[in-house]
């Protein structure tokens, strides 16, 4: 997507490079690589990657290796995945369209609170 910026009159352009939210706290170099690819995409430039895929192979290899060995881990992984794959919670629908749920009222969030705090304080009642 190429626009032109307004302020300068040089063309700019945008990417976006999807990293599993559940791995946003590491380095994942398979984003790395596909920024590159996007650049040289565009502009003819060429980048030595090899590093960066070697780096890539060794990360996704022990990813692998946490998910064999931890099935909880694993379970949730899977559950993250499948719901970024789902129509309605996907990357085409999620960063644009408007939440379907309706928002509760002012009223209706008070009545939840206090139907929270009542059980809580007899759940404190019943533990004495």
């Amino acid at each position: 997507m190429e626009t032109t910026d307004s302020g300068s009159g040089l063309p700019t352009v945008g990417y976006v490079l999807l990293v599993p939210h559940y791995l946003s706290d590491s380095s994942f170099p398979p984003a790395a690589v596909a920024g590159f690819e996007q650049i040289s995409s565009a502009t003819g430039l060429i980048f030595p990657t090899d590093g960066l895929r070697d780096e890539g192979t060794v990360f996704l290899g022990r990813l692998k290796e946490q998910l064999v060995q931890n099935e909880e881990l694993a379970r949730v992984v899977s559950a993250l995945e499948q719901g970024y794959l789902n129509d309605k919670t996907g990357p085409i629908s999620a960063p644009i369209s408007k939440p379907a749920t309706k928002m509760p009222t002012a009223d209706e969030i008070a009545s939840e609170l206090e139907g929270y705090l009542a059980s809580r304080a007899k759940n404190e009642g019943n533990e004495s």
